[in-house]
This record gives C-alpha cells, sequence and structure tokens, in this order.
C-alpha cells in the first residue's frame, strides 16, 4: 500500500526554520533502583523522532490543508511521505503524522501561519551492520564499497530477457 505524499504542489513544501528541530524520542526505557544504578532495556532500535514545524500559508492553502488532514491524514491517524531538511545536502524523505489539532494563526494581511508537531519514522537511520562496516573499513572504504554495489547491474540480463521474450 502506498501511503499518501505530503501535496506539495497545493501545501508549502517549505518549513520555517524557526523553531524547527529534530528529536527522536528515547530509545531506553530506564528504572531506578534502590542502592544501585539505574537499570536500562532498549525499547525501539528505530524510536520516533518528534519534529515541531511551521509554515506560511495563503487562505486557499489553509482551507486546503484542513480538508487534506481530515481526509488524507485523518486528523493525525494515517501515516504520509514528505521531504524534510534533516540533511545539509538534500531533504529526506520520511513518513510522518501530525500529533496534535494544528494552531492556525494569522501571520500577515493575507497569510496564515499553521503550527503542528510530526511524529517522524525516519527511514535512513544507520542499521548495525552498516555501522560495523564503517567500523571496519573507514568512511572512504565504506564509500569504495557503496560505489561497488552500484556498479552491479541488471541491465545485460533484462536486455537479454527483453530480446528473448518479446511482448
Amino acid at each position: 500500500m502506498t501511503l499518501p505524499a505530503w501535496p506539495t504542489d497545493l501545501l508549502p513544501a517549505v518549513f520555517m526554520r524557526d523553531g524547527f528541530q529534530y528529536q527522536r524520542k528515547p530509545a531506553v526505557e530506564r528504572t531506578e533502583m534502590d542502592g544501585s544504578s539505574a537499570r536500562a532495556r532498549l525499547t525501539d532500535r528505530n524510536p520516533l523522532a518528534a519534529v515541531p514545524v511551521a509554515a506560511i500559508m495563503t487562505s486557499s492553502q489553509k482551507d486546503y490543508f484542513a480538508a487534506w488532514l481530515e481526509s488524507d491524514a485523518a486528523y493525525g491517524g494515517a501515516w504520509f511521505t514528505l521531504d524534510l531538511p534533516l540533511s545539509f545536502d538534500a531533504p529526506r524523505n520520511c513518513v510522518c503524522r501530525i500529533t496534535a489539532e494544528p494552531t492556525i494563526v494569522p501571520y500577515a494581511a493575507t497569510k496564515w501561519k499553521a503550527s503542528f508537531e510530526l511524529e517522524v519514522r525516519d527511514p535512513n537511520v544507520i542499521s548495525a551492520g552498516v555501522l560495523s562496516c564503517i567500523r571496519a573499513f573507514g568512511e572512504t572504504g565504506t564509500q569504495a564499497i557503496d560505489a561497488a554495489i552500484g556498479d552491479i547491474s541488471l541491465q545485460p540480463f533484462l536486455t537479454l530477457w527483453e530480446t528473448d521474450f518479446p511482448s
């Protein structure tokens, strides 16, 4: 099933920097012990992150956002995809949902500021296996491995399949 996407053609694709922060929820649950150090249990290897965002919208965008929130986002109950500025080189496509009713206030004569918090499941967390490779081969070695894997192509097999089995 394909998740709905944040409609960048109808809603702002860029969020305000003011107030934007990415903070993961704790992955470890701690229990204080009498007379000894706290006990810790790993509860989630890829914890969700809380990301407060704000966007400036026109009146028509505000109205569309309200409709989109009701339908596609199911008032925060449904996940959707959104490009967030979580890395320096390019936005990262993340799976998100809105956690609370957005606050929409007048911003200028004809603009509105919509503020809300996203719950983000970041797909680009480095796995334990990749982290082991980075530790063993270093960053440049890992880049060389990635390039070598990228050079492996199925195109010769696909071309052969297309010529032997025309549609």
